[in-house]
């Protein structure tokens, strides 16, 4: 949330104070996040409805940014189970690749054996 989302609130319960003791808002404005001074740069009667679009805007955003954050982090858990998938099936290649080789070289010595029962040398 905004940091000074607090202090928006209580803006929001003393504006009327505020605007009839200062006259205007620019003694206070400087306590809200920047990117909600704007819309209190210019206010004036309306001081109230300012911070509540103002309170409404920074809400969003952080809705926004939370939203945002949380799609990075789904997109990272499924590139890294993508990664540890291909790590395991490029492993069981491997192993397939060196069960593969063993089995040649048994059936290789295997042959020879039966080579030389069938045809002893002289």
């Amino acid at each position: 949330m905004c940091k000074s989302i607090q202090t928006i609130y209580s803006i929001c319960d003393h504006v009327e104070e505020h605007l009839e003791r200062c006259g205007d808002l620019t003694n206070w404005t400087t306590l809200l996040p920047k990117r909600c001074r704007s819309s209190f740069t210019t206010a004036t009667q309306q001081g109230a409805e300012q911070c509540y679009w103002c309170t409404r805007e920074c809400l969003r955003y952080e809705r926004e940014v939370a939203m945002w954050k949380r799609e990075q982090a789904e997109r990272q858990k499924q590139q890294d189970g993508e990664d540890e998938k291909w790590r395991k099936q490029e492993a069981e290649m491997q192993r397939a690749q060196k069960d593969w080789e063993r089995l040649k070289e048994e059936m290789e010595r295997e042959d020879a054996e039966v080579r030389q029962l069938l045809f002893p040398p002289c």
